[in-house]
């Protein structure tokens, strides 16, 4: 049995002579996942979204366990209030993921997730646990995204510019680059709007970055002193 290794006798004989030869083969038993351990994530954790949690996952040999098929099944893992589990990369090894798109936070305050895993074979059993932050919104402009063609210096007055809020990186409250997914969902909510202004105050143009679902995702404006 591979869960328990065990011998084998292999027996060869020449089929001209009838020499024989017996060879006895002692097998380990196979590598199966004995101790996992769940690890905390270095980047945030909000609501709506998806996050990966870092394990660490050894065999009866103290060799890592990586791939997809040799985990899942093999470790039963919860979350209150969230999905956890396994998901297959291109290269058949395992991620551990923490679906928060059903996660609704109070106002004003982080909402705890406690995650546990259990080695089905044997019990053994680790925790751990993240704050999940409120669902992230644009909060700010890092500037023009590197990929835009757009140009960003224009003489005044009648420079003309149209941008989208795909030219730009918008950064939600936390301080990260947000999806052009996640900024057109928020955009797509009456009055939502995202307004470009000049740094210096004395030109203090403005252009408006806005979704237009009749029409076009496009806001033009032309560049003036006022």
């Amino acid at each position: 049995m591979a869960s328990k290794g065990g011998n084998a006798t292999i027996q060869i004989i020449s089929s001209s002579t009838g020499t024989k030869s017996t060879y006895d083969i002692v097998a380990d038993a196979a590598g199966a996942v004995d101790k996992f351990t769940l690890g905390n994530p270095t980047e945030y954790a909000v609501a709506g979204e998806k996050l990966e949690i870092p394990f660490t996952a050894l065999d009866q040999y103290g060799n890592a366990v990586t791939a997809y098929d040799a985990l899942a099944g093999k470790v039963n893992l919860q979350a209150n209030g969230a999905g956890l589990s396994f998901v297959k990369k291109t290269d058949g090894t395992a991620k551990l993921v923490l679906d928060l798109t059903g996660v609704t936070v109070p106002a004003n305050s982080d909402l705890p997730v406690y995650m546990t895993s259990v080695v089905a074979a044997n019990g053994n059993y680790s925790s751990a646990s993240v704050n999940v932050k409120n669902t992230a919104v644009p909060k700010s402009i890092g500037g023009i995204k590197a990929s835009s063609k757009k140009a960003t210096t224009l003489a005044l007055p009648g420079g003309n510019v149209e941008l989208t809020y795909k030219d730009l990186d918008v950064l939600d409250q936390y301080g990260r680059v947000m999806s052009n997914d996640n900024v057109e969902k928020w955009l797509q909510v009456s009055g939502n709007k995202i307004v470009v202004k000049q740094a210096d105050a004395t030109t203090a143009s403005a252009v408006k970055v806005y979704q237009n679902a009749a029409t076009t995702d496009i806001a033009s404006a032309d560049l003036t002193d006022t």
